[in-house]
């Protein structure tokens, strides 16, 4: 109810307006735990992207929460996903592993959380940029 108002308002006020949300990963947890209809808020146009929170560390548990979206959107939710992913828990070979399988999946965009690892580390990005463009 409140994100149809919200939705609503926007619309008034700042047609133009981007909605996102940055939500739990797992459809069924999100659902259940957290109160996130993110796929229902999506379908009926109410968030124009989901930032989906995939922090998991292990490529098993990534691929798993990816899986559910899959198996319960339609393919056409896909561009309107961002997937998330962590770089605070892992080595930059772990999370190129993670860009490659979104990709595979058809999942499109991808964000990092969290910038700080930038700040620490500025040569931590560039080893996932020449593992994914080693010709640049």
């Amino acid at each position: 109810m409140v994100l149809t108002l919200l939705y609503l308002l926007i619309q008034l006020e700042k047609p133009n307006l981007i909605l996102s949300a940055a939500v739990k990963p797992n459809l069924y947890q999100a659902r259940q735990r957290f109160y996130q209809e993110w796929d229902v808020w999506l379908a009926a146009g109410y968030l124009d992207k989901a930032i989906v929170m995939n922090y998991a560390k292990n490529l098993k548990d990534f691929a798993a929460n990816i899986d559910i979206m899959y198996d319960n959107l339609p393919s056409k939710y896909r561009k309107k996903i961002v997937m998330g992913i962590a770089t605070y828990n892992q080595s930059p070979d772990k999370v190129v592993d993670k860009i490659k399988y979104t990709r595979v999946t058809r999942f499109s965009a991808v964000s990092f959380f969290s910038y700080t690892v930038m700040n620490k580390n500025p040569l931590y990005f560039e080893s996932i940029k020449k593992s994914l463009y080693p010709r640049d």
